[in-house]
């Protein structure tokens, strides 16, 4: 009996523990992610109004400079950096370098680099939380747990989303693997910080898009597979893509004068094409999840000045080009399947090729769940479940580290980062 109550006691002061510090670091990401997405929201509308975009060249040349000077890492940014230093770090992160990711990515997304809010605020959740955990002297486990906290938050805080966003902070650490210790803590750092942005900021979010879907049959699971193939190939296509302009730019020494030549490239597209390619590309994606039709093109050119701003001297996340991605290519299979409606494909898409590109295939199905409603739940997991296994060992994280073979036959060592294998 007395051992009994020794491990309730125990247990209990545990739950106390990570309840009160997951508050904690759910309020302070709150307030920084919050205050971030204003600055963003204000300085965005650089790109939108006017031709000030024209000096994009110059910007990414400025930024490209500023990674340099400040930065030593060669190829991890964003979100991939805090998840190699957990990996390799046990979670701790320098903040002093913080305020130059900040600045990057704000110059960046402000003059029209194609680019997303998410790992800026995913750095900010994981660095914060890095910070405390440090001053506070935490053994390097609880530091980890925090940092996971901390990117979940961040996640969280620009789509509205807590529920996809604390998997996803738990999930994309590893391919295959879910931290079960970490999810009381993330959930509700994750909550906290929706609530407070929604609290004390005005920043938009992808929720409130409830929309019900046909009832699922076996007709829908066979739309469901070949959604889930579809989107799993350009997602791979995308992964591939952006790999291939990241050995270009290592191959040229980040040379400044490919940061010009970049920018201008983009220009022209923005110019001659449409100027929705660039930014962060929300309006683009609230559209075509409200049913709005896009050109077959736009996939594809996405991927181009998303490779283009983010290797050649932009700084910014890979979430939001995901999304906008994913959305419009939902255009094509409506085309294949005209008697289904647009929005399905558009919601399909944004969650599936989030499952395809960063092996989140819990994170992506939820995600769905919480914008969409929960008719899209079958439809979703399947789709998701399909894109994870078709891209195979490939992500746009390479510090992710494989613990399970999607296949026996494709090569891949468990234990490895992905940028080993």
């Amino acid at each position: 009996m007395k051992k009994t109550i020794k491990l309730q006691r125990i247990l209990f002061r545990s739950l106390l523990k990570w309840v009160f510090i997951s508050i904690g670091i759910g309020f302070l990401v709150g307030i920084f992610v919050g205050l971030f997405l204003t600055l963003l929201k204000r300085t965005s509308k650089i790109y939108t109004s006017g031709y000030l975009y024209l000096l994009l060249p110059f910007v990414l040349l400025i930024t490209n400079y500023l990674i340099k000077k400040f930065s030593d890492e060669k190829e991890s940014h964003g979100t991939d950096k805090i998840i190699d230093a957990l990996h390799k770090k046990s979670g701790k992160i320098n903040i002093i370098k913080l305020p130059i990711d900040i600045l990057t990515t704000v110059l960046t997304i402000s003059f029209g680099g194609s680019a997303g809010k998410e790992s800026p605020s995913a750095q900010l959740g994981g660095t914060i939380s890095s910070f405390i955990g440090q001053i506070f002297k935490l053994r390097d486990d609880d530091l980890k747990k925090i940092v996971i906290c901390g990117i979940g938050s961040g996640f969280s805080g620009v789509f509205g989303t807590p529920i996809a966003g604390a998997i996803f902070g738990i999930e994309v650490l590893f391919v295959g693997k879910l931290l079960y210790d970490v999810l009381l803590p993330s959930f509700v750092s994750s909550v906290v910080t929706v609530l407070v942005i929604n609290l004390f900021f005005n920043v938009e979010n992808l929720t409130g898009i409830i929309i019900t879907f046909p009832k699922f049959t076996f007709y829908s699971l066979f739309i469901s597979i070949v959604s889930g193939i579809f989107f799993g190939l350009i997602s791979y296509l995308f992964i591939e893509i952006f790999n291939l302009f990241k050995k270009l730019s290592l191959k040229t020494k980040g040379l400044y004068i490919y940061s010009l030549i970049a920018g201008t490239i983009l220009i022209l597209i923005y110019r001659f094409v449409s100027k929705d390619l660039g930014g962060i590309g929300m309006e683009v994606i609230k559209n075509s999840l409200n049913g709005k039709e896009y050109p077959f093109y736009y996939p594809i050119l996405k991927i181009l000045t998303t490779s283009l701003t983010l290797n050649f001297g932009g700084d910014g996340g890979l979430i939001n080009p995901i999304f906008f991605i994913g959305t419009t290519a939902g255009n094509l299979l409506s085309v294949i399947f005209p008697k289904i409606d647009i929005q399905l494909f558009s919601i399909l898409g944004l969650a599936s090729l989030l499952a395809g590109t960063t092996n989140t295939p819990l994170a992506s199905s939820l995600l769905a769940l919480e914008i969409a409603g929960p008719s899209i739940a079958p439809y979703a997991s399947i789709s998701c479940l399909v894109s994870f296994l078709i891209t195979g060992h490939k992500s746009i994280y390479s510090s992710q580290v494989l613990a399970m073979k999607k296949f026996d036959e494709i090569e891949g060592k468990i234990g490895e980062q992905i940028k080993g294998i």
